[in-house]
């Protein structure tokens, strides 16, 4: 993203849609923003392309939209992921070799840097999350499972984020990541499918739990 301006516009942004101070399915006017938020269009502009490329909003010519998702579709994407990511787990431990198993745990080993210095914002600890099961999927080597997991993730980028605004949420998923990173390395296919699928299925109870009240905070 661009300055420190378009930084703002963007975590405002984020904040008024956890807010219920802007709607899913609403329509964004950039003029309007950019009173709101005493900037000018540029800043606003870049804000809204970044939230576009991130999957909160979705773009139909100049106009932007927040996302919409339903409660249902959220449960069953969460499902998909579980089916998907369960079986990409089993394959990665399978598969791995020593460039895969290097990057991997580099890339975990990041985040616990991350973490412990509470340095990145919400989209960001997101995305590092997101890039570690990403890498799992496509070190399992099945082109498909990788491409419709991707494709799931995006979808459900507004509800990740979610999650990190509650507290108690992160640490346990943090935990869940090292044990199944800590199988795929060990190159355990059984354990990691199995701890995959229960790390996934503890989130989707989380997000039943948890983060659709807060997202449809109308209901």
């Amino acid at each position: 993203m661009g300055g420190s301006y378009s930084k703002k516009a963007h975590d405002e942004l984020v904040n008024a849609i956890f807010t219920g101070k802007l709607r899913f399915g609403q329509t964004l006017n950039q003029n309007k923003l950019a009173g709101t938020l005493n900037m000018s269009r540029t800043p606003i502009r870049e804000a809204l392309f970044a939230l576009e490329q991130e999957g909160l909003l979705s773009r139909d010519g100049r106009s932007y939209t927040i996302s919409y998702i339903s409660k249902e579709e959220i449960v069953e994407l969460y499902e998909a992921r579980i089916l998907l990511e369960s079986q990409g787990a089993y394959f990665c431990a399978q598969r791995m070799n020593r460039e895969s198993k290097k990057r991997l745990k580099a890339h975990m080993e990041y985040i616990t840097k991350v973490k412990e210095a509470k340095s990145a914002n919400l989209v960001e600890r997101t995305e590092l999350n997101g890039e570690l099961h990403k890498m799992i999927s496509f070190y399992g080597g099945n082109r498909y499972i990788y491409k419709f997991m991707q494709e799931v993730i995006l979808k459900l980028t507004l509800v990740r984020i979610a999650l990190f605004t509650i507290e108690g949420g992160e640490e346990e998923e943090f935990q869940e990541h090292k044990m199944i990173v800590d199988a795929v390395i060990s190159m355990n296919p059984e354990l990691s499918k199995q701890l995959m699928h229960e790390h996934l299925t503890n989130v989707l109870d989380y997000v039943k739990d948890k983060v659709i009240p807060k997202l449809y905070w109308e209901s």
